[in-house]
Order: structure tokens, then sequence, then C-alpha cells
């Protein structure tokens, strides 16, 4: 009965000393987070300058890849409890407030808003990585059994934690990006859509993938620790069994403690987790006032019947020839200069507070459609949301800007300009001038038209048909300019059709002003009815509305596309209000923001992982409740002095 004697003895001192370490151990954990986070921030931030440009990627989707997997800054360490509280007044550029700690970890990698699940798992299996395979070369050659088991015993525990970081829900495994990137490999079905390998999950317990996804986050974890010790060449030959355990037992032994410990309280000793520093925003970010409330239905539209085929001219209408508007409807202006401009709906100020609409409900019956937009609407306007956005002509008619108007909701009314044309034939252009005409009369004087939004990215789907090319192509960049070219003339000929709602071009970000710049100056006019529109899904949003006024253009910005990209469920909400807080920190050059988008089921592939509401109109997390708090919250006074807004009632 000699030897178990001998083995409970090691392994309680082992089990004594990795309980007084743990907590060391979590500290080290996230500090080692902190330094891998830093490094694939700087990583991905040189690529994006350094080597970006000269790869035939999209510029737009590479610099977004980029950004997601560098998507986590380090703040600092938080230590809770009073160890933390005299680290933070020592070190405080270093150690972060305690009160910032997660609930029951005993510390936490403090990051900056914007961290994206991809990043976070990359972070979090580099640092385990790392520390694992120093743990294993340390217990190597350890002469000293209690020394063994206290190391194996951190090694466990290390995935372990490793594993609770992992566990990650189907809309966070789709917002890392890498289901739509294994289907970009894949054919589309008969209805154009790649089918996304998350598709199949659904019907997979959370209990199960939770498993799954731990299971290969550890696998991957071993690998690269195993790299790791063969390449520093440090471990030794020594296969030498420290305890008189039977191999086979011992694993799972060490294994079992581990999982013990990690169910009891005294897990706490031994938690870390990253933690989320709070957004450093500037006063000026404070969001305006809750939108009017909506019109009673005496006041809302008639069921209005679009024009006979006769009223709409067969052929286009040259702008000299074009029909004089009425203004019976809302009449929306653009007061100001020099990068310095405000939204005005009636002579009241107007800041865009949207939300993009991608439901494709044109085909359903007219009574089942007001039913499905008045249930959205309402929800909306419940929210803070003044303005909603499309994309399709077809799928914004009467019938949806009447029950937008009965919710006080104004409409930017979209037209698909799709990039496959060839815009330098004259028979193309007069097609689309004859469409484009019948639509700016048919809609022209309804009250909820905010205005006119012709096409969205087409420069960019113009030079860019895939996300990567081989080689520089001239016939796509003539292409280009030959649509830039025409949509010069086409938003003047929307202009002289309606002077009462301005006209927005919709791109990628702000990458292919210069080329749409010199259409514009090519076709010298004053053109103050004009806006920008750029669609950001990164923190280049900033650059983007920083750099605003030395880009050539004097006119007003409006974020047209907004969310997180690569953000989760649980981070998303949190990373909205950053955004809003920079599109209002410059409220002088920018008339607002629209978010992307209202509903998880709709023409794109990403629209399941940036929807904000199910096929039943349900959240599907937080993300509106947080809209709410920002679109509705009180505007200071200072604010309503600077903006000339009414007073908050």
């Amino acid at each position: 009965m000699e030897p178990p004697v001998r083995d409970a003895r090691p392994l309680a001192a082992g089990v004594g000393l990795f309980l007084v370490a743990a907590p060391l151990l979590a500290c080290l954990r996230q500090a080692s987070l902190l330094l891998v986070a830093g490094g694939l921030s700087a990583a991905a931030h040189a690529a994006d300058r350094l080597l970006l440009p000269w790869l035939p990627v999209d510029p737009v989707y590479g610099g977004a890849g980029l950004a997601v997997l560098g998507g986590i800054d380090p703040r600092g360490l938080a230590v809770a409890g009073l160890p933390g509280q005299w680290l933070h007044a020592l070190l405080p550029p270093l150690f972060g407030d305690p009160t910032l700690v997660a609930d029951g970890a005993v510390a936490s990698a403090l990051v900056d808003p914007g961290i994206t699940v991809l990043a976070r798992l990359l972070a979090a299996i580099l640092a385990t990585s790392v520390l694992v395979a120093l743990a294993g070369l340390a217990v190597g050659p350890a002469r000293r059994p209690w020394l063994a088991v206290a190391g194996r015993l951190g090694q466990i525990w290390l995935l372990l934690d490793l594993a609770h970081e992992t566990d990650l829900s189907i809309r966070d495994l789709e917002a890392t990006g890498l289901p739509f990137a294994l289907a970009a490999l894949t054919p589309v079905d008969a209805h154009g859509q790649r089918i996304l390998l998350t598709t199949a999950l659904h019907d997979v317990p959370p209990a199960v993938l939770g498993l799954a996804n731990a299971l290969l986050a550890i696998g991957v974890c071993l690998l690269l620790a195993w790299v790791l010790m063969t390449l520093t060449r440090l471990r030794r030959a020594s296969r030498k069994k420290p305890l008189t355990l039977r191999p086979a037992a011992r694993p799972a032994l060490l294994v079992g403690l581990a999982l013990v410990l990690s169910l009891s309280p005294l897990r706490t000793f031994a938690e870390g987790e990253v933690a989320v520093a709070p957004m450093l925003l500037e006063e000026s970010a404070d969001p305006p006032a809750a939108p009017a409330t909506p019109p009673s239905d005496a006041t809302a539209p008639s069921d209005a019947t679009p024009p006979s085929d006769a009223t709409a001219p067969s052929n286009a209408t040259p702008p000299s020839e074009a029909p004089s508007a009425s203004v019976s409807g809302s009449r929306v202006t653009l007061d100001g200069g020099s990068y310095a401009y405000t939204l005005r709906v009636n002579g009241r100020p107007w800041i865009v507070k949207g939300m993009g609409y991608n439901p494709w409900y044109a085909a359903l019956p007219t009574e089942e459609r007001r039913a499905l937009y008045r249930r959205d609407f309402a929800l909306m306007r419940e929210t803070g949301i003044n303005t909603v956005e499309g994309w399709f002509q077809d799928q914004f008619d009467e019938v949806t800007l009447d029950e937008a108007h009965r919710q006080g909701l104004k409409v930017i009314m979209p037209f698909e300009l799709n990039q496959d044309y060839d815009y330098a034939d004259a028979a193309t252009r007069a097609r689309f001038r004859a469409e484009v005409t019948a639509w700016i009369l048919r809609y022209r004087d309804h009250p909820a038209v905010l205005m006119w939004g012709p096409g969205n990215e087409n420069l960019h789907r113009l030079i860019f048909p895939t996300a990567v090319q081989g080689q520089h192509d001239p016939a796509r960049e003539q292409r280009a300019d030959d649509f830039a070219r025409f949509y010069v003339e086409l938003i003047d000929l929307v202009h002289q059709l309606d002077p009462s709602h301005p006209v927005v071009y919709r791109d990628a970000e702000d990458l292919y002003l210069e080329r749409f710049l010199a259409q514009l100056q090519a076709q010298p006019a004053a053109r103050p009815w004009f806006v920008y529109g750029a669609n950001v899904y990164t923190r280049r949003i900033a650059d983007v509305i920083e750099r605003w006024p030395t880009r050539g253009l004097d006119a007003p910005l409006l974020v047209s596309e907004f969310s997180p990209g690569g953000a989760g469920e649980s981070d998303r909400p949190q990373m909205l209000g950053w955004y809003w807080a920079t599109i209002r920190a410059h409220p002088e050059r920018v008339l607002g923001g629209v978010v992307y988008t209202w509903a998880t089921r709709g023409p794109e592939d990403l629209d399941r992982v940036f929807g904000l509401t199910d096929e039943s109109g349900a959240p599907v997390d937080g993300s509106l409740a947080a809209l709410r708090q920002l679109f509705t919250a009180p505007v200071s006074v200072r604010r309503q002095q600077r903006e000339g807004l009414p007073p908050t009632r």
C-alpha cells in the first residue's frame, strides 16, 4: 500500500501549489492576451497601409478582412480587489480600474470597443498556445513530482479557459466571416445564393456546438504549442514520469481534478476574462433628440395608385425639356456650405437616424404588405428611427411610402443601376433616363420622400466585380468612368424633375471619390442639393469623416450604411454606440447615418449577420435597445444652440 501514499503526497502538493499560483496564472494569461492583441492589431494596420495597396484584391473587402483579423486593441490590464487598486494607482497607463474586471474574474485584459469575434478568438488561441508551450518546456525537465503536477494542471486549466472563451453561437461564427469565405469557394444554388456551412448547424443543440468549438480550439492550441516547443529546441528527450501513477490514469485524473475545480467556487481564484473598456467619447457626440411624433391617420395619404402607363414617358426627357415639379409633397433642403450643412424638412432640422430596410415584400398581397410594414415601421418609430433606406425600386412604392408616412418616417428612395450595363451605350442611357424620369414623377409629391438614392456602390462594383482580380484592368476602369459621366447627367435630371428633394450617391467608403469628382468637375455646375453617401463597416468610418473636408467635394456627407463588421452579438450593441458617436462628432459635415440592416432574411448573404430582427419582426439581440437609447436620448442645450434644433420637451 506504500506506492499510493507516495502518489498522493506529490499530487496534493501539486494541487495546492496550483491553487496558490492560480491568480497569477490568470493575470499572466490576460497579460499575454494583451501582448498578442497588440501584435495582431499592429500587424493588421501595417498590412492595410503597406501591403494591401500592392495586392490585387478589392481594397474595401480586403481592408474589412484585415480589420476583422486585427480588430482588437489593448487598453491595459485590470486586476480585481485591493492589489488591483494599488496597481492602478501606481501605474495607471498599464493597469486599469479594478471595477472594469469582468464579473467573477480575478483579472481582465481591457480592450477598446470594436473587438471582433475572429480577433478575440485568434488572440485567445495564440496567447494560450504560448503559455501552454512555456509550461510544457518547464514541466518536461522537472524532477520534482509536485512541480510537474502543478505545471500539468496549469496547462489543462489554460485549455479549459480557452474552451470557455470559444463557446460561440452560430451568429458569432457567422460574424467571423469564415463561413462566407468558405462559401465563396462553392457554386451558387438555383436562386443565386451560396449555401453556408452554418445553415446546416441551426438544428444542432447549442451544447453540442459549443463542445465542437471548444475541441477545435483546443486542438489548434495544442498543435501550435507543440510547434513552438519543437522550434525552441528546448524540449528535453527525457520522458520520465515524475509520478508513480499509471500513465493512462494520470492525465485522466488531472483533467478530472481541473474540471472539478472549474465547477467549484475556487474557479474565481483563477478566472480571467477579456473585458471591453468604456468608450472614450467626445462631449460633442451626444445623440440628438427623438423624432417628431408620427402624423395621425387623418393626415396620412390615402391609398395612392400608380400612374397609368400613359403618364410615364416612353423615351428619355432631356434636362432642358423636363417638366417642372410641383411642391405638394415635403420640401427638403440643404442649408449651408464650406463643409457645414443642415438638412431641413419643411424648414425643420432633420438628422438622419436611419435603418436599411431589406425585406422583399413587393410580391405579397397588398393587405399583407401593409400589415408587415405597419409592424416593422411602428417598431422603428419606437426605437427612434426616422429614416428608411432601400436598394431596389420595385420594393418601394406607394404602399411602402404610405405606411412609412403614417409612422412619421421619411424614405431615401432607391433605384437600382446595375453594374452589368454598358453606360457608354446611348440606348442604355436613354432607357435609364426614361425609367428614372417615370420614377421621379410617380413619387416626387409623396410626403414620405426624403431624398433620391439612385445607384449603390456602382463604381466599386464596376472596378472590382470580384473580391480578387488578377491585374490592373483599363477596360473596367473605363466602364467606371462611363458610368460616373452618365451618373452626373442623371442626377442633374433628377434635380430638374424634382428640386424639392436632395440626391445622394452611395458608394463603398470614399475610395472612389476622385473618379466621381473628376466627372463632377468635367460638368461644372452648382449642386447644393447633392449628398455623398459612404457605406462603412469598420473603424475607417472615423478616417472618412475626419478627412472629408480635404477631399475636394464641398457637399454634406451621409453615412449611408454602417454596422460593426465582425462584431459578435454581445458586442454589437455597444459598438453601435461608438459608430453613432463617431458620426455625431461632426454634425456640421455629416447629416447622420443609416444602420445596416433591418432583417436577417434579405437578398444579401451577410444579412444573416447584420440583420437586427428575425422573420417574426423580433429583435435578435440588444442592438435595437441600444439604438433606442442612442436615437431618443435628450439633447444638450449646447447642441440645441449649435445645430438650431428645437428645445427638447
